[in-house]
């Protein structure tokens, strides 16, 4: 964010300011309006966009305020979660890294952005889809476990291949074309293990995988809706504590990402007003 300076008051209202110099790109200065916004949209409970964004010039001139797209109606739904003093020094340090996820990882930057913008606005089943789908991008930036290395996948194949009847070739080579992917429960048992053991009573005395099973099903029902998937998916109100606890999961993906060592990180989580709720709720 060379060129810009900006501050950020996280407290009982959230309020931001950003001073740019002359002649900063105009396409910069959007990628670093968008991810503060999405950025203060995370320190809020709920999913929720921007309360307020003043953009101010090198003059000290107010140039635009932007205002959030939805206001929520009912008390305490935009109460802040995160406040400044969870990141102690390191708010600007916490806000650099997050910016350069914007750039590195676009992809799942997108879908944390729609998400905090419009979840509000979404049934719990498009919810979960959306979070689960962000699972799977964010985690295929780290080495995987229990992947073949991609040469040695393609000699695998190759062989198999070699082997196979001309007419059935083609066939298996497209059955065979995503085994080197990891599942969605795969990546949910890493990711999880990742944020420590502090937030295992998030799952309702479940275990990790079991959590973790779950998610995936009922992804895999709400994608295809086969009669197969049907009896393993999670419906109604345990739909919707299941998206919560994930919701939570993802949040924490996002302070590591940010710099928060794993303590903190949980203690971060521990701090949102639905925790002990969660944690009183049955596994589905």
């Amino acid at each position: 964010m060379r060129g810009t300076t900006w501050s950020v008051r996280l407290a009982a209202e959230i309020s931001a300011e950003l001073r740019a110099r002359p002649g900063r790109d105009v396409f910069a200065w959007h990628q670093i309006v968008e991810a503060l916004t999405v950025f203060i949209g995370l320190c809020i409970s709920r999913p929720a966009p921007l309360v307020k964004l003043e953009l101010v010039d090198s003059r000290g001139r107010r140039v635009e305020n932007r205002f959030a797209v939805r206001r929520f109606r009912g008390a305490g739904h935009d109460r802040v979660w995160l406040t400044a003093p969870l990141f102690g020094n390191h708010l600007a340090q916490a806000i650099e890294r997050w910016y350069r996820y914007r750039q590195d990882s676009f992809d799942s930057f997108s879908i944390v952005s729609e998400y905090v913008a419009f979840a509000g606005n979404l049934n719990w089943a498009d919810r979960l889809l959306l979070l689960a789908r962000f699972v799977e991008i964010h985690d295929r930036r780290r080495p995987a476990d229990g992947q073949i290395p991609k040469a040695d996948h393609q000699r695998r194949l190759d062989a198999v291949l070699s082997q196979a009847p001309d007419e059935h070739r083609a066939w298996l080579q497209q059955a065979l074309q995503g085994s080197n992917n990891l599942t969605l429960r795969n990546r949910l048992n890493s990711a999880i293990a990742s944020l420590g053991p502090e937030v295992a009573p998030l799952f309702g005395g479940a275990s990790i995988d079991a959590f973790a099973k779950a998610v995936t099903d009922t992804r895999n029902y709400y994608t295809h809706y086969g009669s197969g998937l049907a009896g393993k998916a999670v419906r109604e109100f345990a739909l919707t504590t299941l998206t919560k606890r994930l919701w939570l999961v993802v949040r924490g993906l996002l302070l590591i990402e940010m710099g928060l060592s794993r303590e903190l990180t949980a203690e971060a989580l521990q701090l949102d007003h639905e925790w002990e709720w969660l944690c009183g709720q049955p596994h589905p």
